[in-house]
């Protein structure tokens, strides 16, 4: 008898366990609660505000906007350099030898032909009677009293130095050279 009941009584513990485990599956299943409160908003720390007085333009700032003033933006025959002189023929001609564009710590080395010194200028830099107004990837503006004078990093009026002489071999005879395209002067931002 103890033998028959050894062999009954984990079946009868584990039905109970199932009995219970499916009661409180009812339970949850058939009790509701109450949704929790929304979370409090906290309120939004308020944005200081600096009030900035106005300053007055300076004169290389005023020359920046006439530029723009003056200029049709839908005029497809604007071009960046209408309003630029050329410098006197007495005067000697700064050499633009590179620039570095990078927002305002933006530069342009100039050669001063008098001095023969090269000098690294940035916007608003007094620079031969003038001062920097513009530095473009290809050019630089000096805003001076009797109107605005480009430097471009590559004249245009130059030729451009031919491809290299290929070594030649005796017996055997040149190889065509290629021609390259004519090259047109780069154009401003469209």
């Amino acid at each position: 008898m103890i033998a028959t009941a050894a062999r009954w009584v984990p079946g009868v513990i584990l039905a109970l366990l199932a009995v219970a485990a499916g009661g409180g599956l009812v339970r949850e299943l058939t009790r509701t609660r109450p949704l929790p409160p929304p979370p409090a908003l906290a309120e939004p720390a308020p944005i200081p505000v600096m009030v900035v007085g106005r300053r007055p333009l300076g004169p290389v700032e005023t020359a920046q906007y006439t530029i723009i003033a003056m200029r049709n933006l839908f005029s497809a025959s604007r071009s960046e350099s209408t309003e630029t002189t050329t410098f006197a023929a007495t005067e000697t001609r700064p050499f633009l030898h590179g620039v570095v564009l990078d927002g305002p710590q933006s530069r342009a080395y100039i050669e001063d032909r008098a001095t023969r010194r090269v000098s690294g200028y940035a916007l608003g830099d007094p620079i031969g009677g003038g001062r920097l107004v513009r530095i473009l990837e290809d050019r630089v503006v000096i805003g001076r009293p009797e109107g605005l004078v480009e430097i471009m990093l590559k004249d245009p009026a130059k030729p451009r130095p031919g491809p290299p002489a290929a070594p030649t071999t005796p017996g055997v005879p040149p190889a065509p050279a290629a021609e390259l395209p004519p090259r047109t002067p780069p154009q401003g931002p469209q």
